[in-house]
């Protein structure tokens, strides 16, 4: 599992004057350029909160009451496409600075047996600025180990030792003649999911879906212990094997390591985000309708 992480950068280009004045030196001085923030994020999956993640990196959600209640979530193929922005408040110890405008660049999740469940997110944000100090409210939900994950490849599988997933939308700063030095828009661009696996290799069974072509529907769905769990569950219809070579060497039985691409398809869509999609990742939470996004 990586380290707890919160590390803000705000990030300002320096337009140097170099004109020549006819002294040995190189920087007359200095012009602030375009300028924007970045936000690195890492820690154990907290199933409450986490879905804002989800929902800042992917954009459309599917609504079910239940116990507890069930949102899913799918790339937002409507309207300008774009996922609904979050505000990120960071007390730093001296004070408190909000990021405005985040836009979920990308969010990994790591399956290891000898680790919590968890994650790191890569954010951008607009330029960060001072605010009052807010009173923080802390929930009650646990983290849960990465063993509480079942992995299914097709049909539940009992011998994935390790798995990772990572939903990537590319940032881009858009920038215009509007003469302030900010951003006129941050914008996410088409989503993508990529991951690896790696198995006890029992059988051909996998080695098979990569040589065949087969594309097997992918399941990791976490479930933490006690009645009614808040379930983390991400969903790829057509799971393409790029690579998956057999490891021999170096361990008293064969792994076969798996890197895979989501290729999209109209399963994995939500009715909110219609089109294509290609993984609908399904939480659950106590929390109500439009929560999230």
């Amino acid at each position: 599992m990586p380290e707890v992480t919160i590390q803000p950068q705000d990030n300002i280009a320096q337009l140097k004057d170099q004109g020549l004045r006819g002294s040995a030196v190189i920087d007359y001085g200095s012009v602030q350029g375009q300028r924007f923030a970045t936000v690195t994020l890492a820690g154990p999956v907290f199933t409450d909160t986490f879905p804002y993640l989800v929902g800042g990196v992917t954009g459309a959600t599917d609504f079910s009451a239940g116990t507890p209640n069930i949102h899913a979530f799918s790339v937002k193929n409507t309207g300008d496409t774009q996922p609904t922005p979050l505000l990120m408040w960071i007390n730093d110890g001296i004070d408190t600075r909000i990021y405005a405008g985040c836009r979920v660049e990308e969010l990994q999740l790591m399956y290891d047996t000898g680790g919590l469940f968890a994650y790191t997110a890569k954010i951008e944000s607009y330029m960060s600025g001072p605010v009052s100090a807010l009173t923080p409210s802390f929930g009650t939900v646990q983290p849960g180990a990465g063993w509480m994950c079942q992995a299914s490849i097709g049909a539940a599988v009992a011998y994935v030792e390790s798995a990772q997933i990572t939903i990537k939308r590319g940032v881009q700063e858009i920038f215009t003649l509007q003469g302030i030095n900010d951003p006129y828009k941050l914008f996410a661009g088409p989503q993508e999911v990529d991951g690896t696996l790696t198995i006890v290799m029992e059988d051909n069974t996998q080695l098979n879906n990569f040589l065949n072509h087969s594309q097997p529907v992918l399941d990791l769905l976490f479930t933490p212990p006690g009645a009614n769990p808040q379930t983390v569950q991400v969903h790829v219809t057509k799971c393409n094997f790029e690579t998956a070579p057999p490891t021999i060497t170096g361990n008293p039985y064969v792994r076969l390591p798996i890197t895979f691409k989501g290729e999209a398809n109209l399963t994995d869509a939500t009715a909110a985000g219609t089109g294509f999609a290609v993984t609908k990742i399904t939480c659950k939470s106590l929390k109500p309708t439009g929560t999230y996004l």
